[in-house]
């Protein structure tokens, strides 16, 4: 399954960087890259006071607004920092929500990942979450999303702040 969701992962990020075609002129539309961190995480697991950035993730995806205002987007995520014991994290979400504004949408989140351990462990499966996506220009958006990863036994709950520049092809 890891290959699989490494695969979806990779495809998801093609296929965003070679749309066909260029955005339509609705600020959430188009093909997008961003960064996100995830500076809060509550887990099943020890708690910390510490405040540091445990993840730090990449992504590039498509969204769309359809008529009657739906929102849909798909995405590639892959981390470039993860804490001490994380040696790789990727997956693959799909967003689906409605935009209340023309520059504001809210959606569920359906998600692959994969996860492997330094000590050479791995995991994978789904996760789900909501997200609030805002385009402050036509090419800036900031984002921010809460979502459970059930991983190494444990449901990993995390909010993310992120920021996305969306291009035209």
């Amino acid at each position: 399954m890891r290959q699989a969701i490494k695969t979806l992962s990779t495809i998801a990020t093609c296929a965003a960087l070679l749309a066909c075609g260029t955005a339509a002129a609705e600020d959430l539309t188009g093909p997008y890259i961003g960064i996100s961190v995830e500076p809060i995480t509550y887990s099943d697991g020890p708690e910390t006071d510490e405040f540091y950035f445990e993840f730090i993730d990449v992504q590039a995806g498509f969204s769309k607004v359809l008529a009657n205002d739906v929102y849909i987007a798909g995405e590639g995520v892959y981390n470039i920092n993860a804490p001490s014991g994380i040696s790789e994290a990727y997956g693959a979400n799909a967003k689906i929500g409605r935009a209340i504004r023309s520059n504001l949408a809210i959606y569920g989140i359906a998600g692959v990942f994969a996860v492997e351990a330094d000590d050479g462990s791995d995991d994978d499966g789904f996760s789900y979450g909501a997200g609030i996506t805002y385009a402050m220009t036509d090419q800036f958006q900031v984002v921010s999303e809460v979502s459970i990863t059930p991983v190494f036994a444990n449901d990993k709950i995390s909010a993310k702040l992120g920021a996305t520049y969306r291009f035209d092809l």
